[in-house]
C-alpha cells in the first residue's frame, strides 16, 4: 500500500485589508496557501 502525503503551506496572510473590503466596522483578512497531496500541488 502506498504511502499518503498531504502537504499545507502557509504562503501569505494579508489581515484587515482596504482592498479586500475591509472598513471602520468589518475586518476582513485573506490567507493564500499551497496544498501538496502525494506530490501534486494544487
Amino acid at each position: 500500500m502506498s504511502e499518503k502525503k498531504l502537504k499545507i503551506t502557509k504562503k501569505r496572510l494579508v489581515q484587515d485589508s482596504y482592498e479586500y473590503g475591509s472598513d471602520d466596522d468589518h475586518m476582513i483578512s485573506r490567507a493564500i496557501f499551497d496544498v501538496e497531496y502525494n506530490d501534486f500541488r494544487e
